[in-house]
């Protein structure tokens, strides 16, 4: 699955680079506006497009586009039981369970995440618009963590989330990552913590021509939207 949001990633990116190149943008693509015919064409070439994609990773395997494996996903102690996965390439996805009958207060403001450099620096969190979430008794919470350090905002004077540029992925080069989740339950300040071990296997040649497969039918759409179908 996180490969083919890799995938699907890296079409985007590329649709919005390449309709720039072509002047895309001029065409107000509707429905009324390229008629029948035309948005039929459309859309055969975007299904032709998906299942190109779908039918190659069913080929070549999940493994052929490597990325991340967390090695040891489970951290617990008398409260708490995290477990780490990844299904981005940027950031580590985190479900928190309070393992007691009490409300638990994570301060996500104090938690921290080893980042590319190997500095254990503040964890952003990209679900939650608070630095303190409660956890109701025997529930629990998901999220996404990003070190601070690898986000670039459009503003120095505003950290939220609709001013995040830009997310350095993780880097293949720092395998274990330190964490510290920072919490309160029953008026007593506690922490979880550990060291993720991560494990990397780089893409198969065979994910390049899916890569190139895709591209390659994205070419062909947009030349022919760029004539009107």
């Amino acid at each position: 699955m996180l490969r083919l949001l890799t995938l699907t990633t890296m079409v985007k990116h590329s649709f919005f680079i390449m309709s720039d190149a072509v002047g895309i943008n001029r065409y107000k693509i509707s429905y009324e506006k390229m008629g029948g015919e035309a948005m039929r064409k459309f859309c055969f070439l975007f299904v032709l497009g998906i299942l190109m994609i779908t039918t190659a990773i069913t080929v070549f395997g999940d493994s052929s586009f490597g990325g991340f494996k967390i090695l040891n996903p489970e951290f617990e102690n008398e409260d708490l039981k995290a477990v780490f996965s990844i299904k981005r390439m940027d950031a580590l996805s985190v479900r928190i369970y309070n393992k007691t009958n009490r409300i638990v207060a994570v301060h996500w403001g104090q938690c921290l995440i080893t980042d590319n450099n190997g500095r254990a620096v503040k964890a952003y969190s990209l679900l939650n618009e608070y630095s303190r979430i409660l956890i109701p008794p025997q529930g629990y919470i998901d999220d996404n963590i990003v070190p601070v350090t690898h986000i670039r905002f459009s503003s120095k004077y505003s950290y939220s989330k609709d001013n995040i540029e830009y997310i350095e992925p993780l880097s293949s080069e720092r395998l274990e990552r330190y964490f510290l989740i920072v919490y309160e339950v029953g008026g007593n300040r506690k922490s979880l913590s550990g060291i993720i071990r991560l494990s990397y296997t780089p893409p198969e040649p065979g994910a390049v021509l899916v890569g190139l497969g895709a591209l390659l039918t994205l070419l062909v759409l947009l030349g022919l939207l760029s004539r009107g179908l």
